[in-house]
């Protein structure tokens, strides 16, 4: 997923190549870095550098997750995580997890 992100210069990465395009400046405060890097340029433009899925395969944003645990005694049991990517309505990038038994 973050290869496909980062394909042309971070084209799908909200903030610089989806909008609103972030200007970065060498004259940048070490405070602005810091607020930047939180998601904050002070235009009040939200979730900046989270990965935006349009165009994203539908079927790479799910994953299921074996997870096999042995004790010491050998005895083993299996779980099972589902994962999922997605954006919600504020653009941020969402990962939800759920544990099946």
């Amino acid at each position: 997923m973050y290869n496909w992100a980062s394909e042309d210069d971070f084209s799908h990465f909200r903030g610089f190549g989806k909008n609103p395009i972030v200007e970065l400046s060498d004259e940048m405060t070490e405070g602005q870095k810091l607020k930047l890097a939180a998601g904050d340029n002070a235009s009040g433009a939200t979730c900046l550098g989270h990965i935006q899925l349009d165009g994203y395969p539908e079927e790479l944003t799910k994953d299921r997750i074996t997870i096999e645990i042995t004790d010491r005694e050998g005895n083993s049991v299996t779980k099972y995580v589902n994962v999922k990517f997605s954006n919600d309505e504020f653009n941020q990038t969402v990962v939800t997890a759920s544990i099946e038994n």
